[in-house]
């Protein structure tokens, strides 16, 4: 997007990535990514909004502008109407969590595979989260609880007035949003393809698929794609 950064899931060098960076960045947008060590995850991610909003970081949609030409590759129609109407795109970043219900594949084997660790295992946000009760990353309760923060943060059906085309199909301008975390689970590899076939637990929510899915047509990226690259 023209000079437009995104950055998303780096939370540790956070300060040190907004702080001055006027001259380098025409919008930096945030969105959440996976947990570090904490105390307490839920005042960390306050302290990472108040960040944000110190900064003048965006977390809420903006629209930016786009001075592109048409594109001549086989990519998707969005980009070659945003290149193509010079009208600029609506950035939108979304707060999503991982859960292991994602994972709707059916499991490996153990008999023909042997030695293979658990997500819980292998994955720090098990260990280095902490959620008040009663929210959990065993169960679907954190997912839920960060996809209900995009309804407080974005305020979409205020900049958006729904219709039956979706959010995303009210506005003239195209729509771009990011989130860390896969809304789909066929945007990962197959598990006989993994180094560690368990991750499907623990990249993607449903709950972004379904709020994805009521917007209507747009484009979007996720950060687990690079495990499909």
């Amino acid at each position: 997007l023209d000079k437009k950064r995104i950055i998303s899931n780096d939370d540790a060098l956070m300060k040190s990535h907004f702080t001055g960076n006027d001259e380098m960045d025409d919008e930096i947008f945030f969105s959440n990514g996976q947990g570090d060590g904490c105390n307490n995850s839920i005042e960390k991610l306050e302290k990472i909004l108040q960040i944000c909003a110190d900064e003048d970081v965006r977390i809420g949609p903006v629209k930016v502008g786009w001075h592109g030409t048409r594109s001549n590759s086989t990519q998707t129609h969005l980009m070659d109407d945003i290149a193509a109407t010079n009208s600029g795109v609506w950035v939108i970043p979304l707060f999503s969590f991982h859960h292991t219900s994602f994972d709707t594949e059916p499991h490996i084997d153990p008999t023909a595979w042997k030695g293979i660790p658990s997500a819980r295992r292998v994955v720090a946000d098990y260990r280095r989260t902490k959620w008040p009760k009663p929210l959990s990353p065993l169960d679907d309760s954190v997912a839920k609880f960060f996809d209900g923060l995009n309804d407080v943060i974005l305020n979409l059906d205020n900049l958006f007035p729904d219709d039956d085309s979706g959010w995303a199909g009210t506005t003239t301008c195209p729509v771009l949003t990011f989130s860390h975390f896969l809304p789909r689970i066929e945007l990962m590899p197959e598990k006989r393809y993994l180094s560690i076939p368990t991750l499907h637990s623990c990249v993607g929510s449903t709950f972004l698929e379904t709020r994805l899915r009521n917007a209507g047509r747009l484009l979007g990226i996720n950060d687990y794609g690079s495990y499909g690259s």
